[in-house]
C-alpha cells in the first residue's frame, strides 16, 4: 500500500480518450472517474493529448490530468528498436516493406505505431503514486505501462477489457488485433501478442469486460480469475428529444460498415421495393453517417444500390453531437448484428439504446443484442429480407398517416445501460477487490 488505511485509496486511470475530446472512448473512463471523485477518491488520469473540434465538457474538477502525445519511437525501446521504428515509419507504403512490417511486430512494443512515449518515472513525477491503477483498452499500450506502473508502486493493477486482444474464443468478434493470416510470420506474430498478454494484463490483480463472452476470453488469455463484467452504455443525461416528422422515413445507421454484417438483406430489400416503386425514395431515406469499410467491394456494392435507388445516402462522418442529434432525429435506428459474431455489445448498440428512437435490429440468431432489446423493448428484430421488407411498408403506411413510430421502453431495464450505473457496480467491486489485494487470506 501507498497510503494510510484510514485514508480511500488513489486510482490512476490510463485511456487513450478522456474530455474534452468527444468519442465514445472518453465516455467510459470519464464516468468512471466522476463515480470516483463523487466517493471521495483521489482520481488522476493518463490520456493522450488529441485536438477535438466539437469539444465534450463534463464537470473534470478535481480530477489531475495528464495529457500526453503518441509517436512511432518511444524511449522505453533501445537504440536498435528506435532505428527500427524509424525506418518502418519511414518507408511504409513502398515494395518490401512486409519485411520490416514483420520484424516492427515482432521486435517492438505492442502498439509501436502510435504509442504514447512517457516513462514510468515520468508518469509519477506529473500525477503521484497510487494505490490502485485501471487500464482501458483498445489500445494496448495503456497495459504494459499501466503493469510496470502497479509494480513500481505495489499497488492493484486492474485491466478493463473493451475490445479483446488475442482473440481465444473464435467467433467472439469481427477482426483480432492479432489476425495476422497465414504461414510463419503470422504464426510468430501471434505467439509473441499471446505472450505480452500474459504478461502485461496477465499481471493484473483483476480483469473487467464489456460482455460475459469478451471476459471468458480476457480469462482465457490471461488466466486472472478475478473479474467481473461492466457493460459499456449511454450518457445518462441522455433523454429522448421532441419528435418532429421527417420529410422521408428516415432509418440511420452510424459507424463503419463489415463485411460480416449481412448488408445483402438491406440491399436487396431496397433493390426490390424500388422496383415495385420506382418513386420510393421520396418516401424513404436509409442514411449511413461515417460508412468507412476495409471492404471495398462492399462499399461498392452499397453505392450501386445507392445509385440506382436514390434510398441509401452515404455521408460523411459527423461529430459526435451531431451523430447523437442525427440518431434522436430518426424515425428509426438500423443496428446490423455480425453473421458468426456472437458475445459483443457495441457501444453504438447501447449509444443507440438512449437515443429514444426505435431500433431496426437485423440478426439472424438471437444473441445478447437482442436480448437487450427485448429485455428493454426498444425496437424490433428482423431476421430475413422478407421480413424487412414487410416491416418497412408497414412503417411506410403508418408514417404516410403522419403517425410516429413510438416506443414504450422497460425504463428499470434501460437505465441499468446508462455509463452511471454500470460505473457503481464497478467501484463497488474495486473496494471488494482492494480489500482483498491490502488483506490477502492467509494461505
Amino acid at each position: 500500500m501507498t497510503q494510510e488505511t484510514t485514508t480511500k485509496p488513489s486510482i490512476l486511470i490510463l485511456c487513450y480518450q478522456f474530455p474534452p475530446v468527444n468519442g465514445t472512448g472518453a465516455r467510459r473512463p470519464y464516468y468512471l472517474a466522476r463515480q470516483l471523485m463523487d466517493e471521495g477518491h483521489r482520481v488522476s488520469v493518463l490520456t493522450t493529448a488529441i485536438p477535438e473540434a466539437q469539444p465534450w465538457l463534463p464537470d473534470v474538477e478535481g480530477i489531475a490530468i495528464h495529457r500526453t502525445p503518441i509517436t512511432y519511437v518511444q524511449r522505453d525501446t533501445n537504440v536498435l528498436q528506435r532505428a527500427l521504428a524509424k525506418a518502418h515509419h519511414a518507408y511504409r507504403g513502398r515494395v518490401g516493406h512486409g519485411v520490416m512490417r514483420v520484424a516492427a511486430d515482432l521486435l517492438l512494443p505492442e502498439g509501436h505505431i502510435d504509442r504514447w512515449d512517457i516513462l514510468p518515472e515520468e508518469v509519477e513525477q506529473h500525477l503521484g503514486r497510487h494505490d490502485i491503477v485501471l487500464a482501458t483498452c483498445p489500445q494496448w499500450y495503456p497495459f504494459r505501462l499501466a503493469a510496470r506502473l502497479a509494480k513500481r508502486w505495489n499497488a492493484m493493477f486492474v485491466a478493463d477489457y473493451r475490445d479483446p486482444w488475442n482473440v481465444i474464443i473464435p467467433t467472439l468478434h469481427l477482426r483480432g488485433f492479432t489476425k495476422y493470416g497465414k504461414g510463419l510470420p503470422a504464426m510468430l506474430r501471434n505467439a509473441k501478442m499471446r505472450w505480452a498478454e500474459r504478461r502485461w494484463p496477465g499481471s493484473a490483480f483483476a480483469v473487467t469486460a464489456i460482455s460475459g463472452p469478451l471476459l471468458e476470453n480476457a480469462i482465457k488469455a490471461t488466466e486472472v480469475q478475478r473479474s467481473m463484467v461492466v457493460h459499456g452504455g449511454f450518457d445518462p443525461a441522455l433523454r429522448p428529444i421532441p419528435f418532429k416528422p421527417n420529410d422521408r422515413f428516415t432509418l440511420v445507421y452510424t459507424g463503419r460498415v463489415y463485411p460480416q454484417q449481412d448488408w445483402d438483406i438491406v440491399l436487396h430489400t431496397i433493390a426490390g421495393m424500388h422496383q415495385a416503386d420506382p418513386l420510393l425514395k421520396e418516401k424513404l431515406r436509409i442514411a449511413l453517417y461515417g460508412a468507412v469499410s476495409n471492404d471495398e467491394t462492399l462499399l461498392a456494392r452499397i453505392a450501386a444500390v445507392s445509385d440506382r435507388t436514390g434510398v441509401i445516402e452515404l455521408l460523411p462522418r459527423l461529430g459526435r453531437a451531431d451523430t447523437m442529434h442525427a440518431q434522436q432525429t430518426a424515425d428509426a435506428l438500423l443496428h446490423i448484428s455480425p453473421d458468426h459474431h456472437k458475445g459483443g455489445m457495441p457501444v453504438k448498440f447501447l449509444e443507440y439504446l438512449g437515443a429514444g428512437r426505435p431500433i431496426l435490429l437485423l440478426i439472424k440468431e438471437n444473441d445478447l443484442e437482442s436480448d437487450v432489446l427485448m429485455r428493454t423493448r426498444t425496437g424490433v428484430i428482423v431476421r430475413d429480407a422478407e421480413a424487412l421488407q414487410r416491416l418497412l411498408s408497414e412503417r411506410l403506411a403508418v408514417w404516410h398517416a403522419g403517425e410516429q413510430w413510438h416506443i414504450d421502453p422497460e425504463r428499470a431495464q434501460l437505465e441499468t445501460f446508462n455509463y452511471a450505473y454500470q460505473m457503481r457496480l464497478l467501484t463497488t467491486k474495486l473496494w471488494e477487490w482492494y480489500a482483498e489485494f491490502t488483506d490477502p487470506p492467509i494461505a
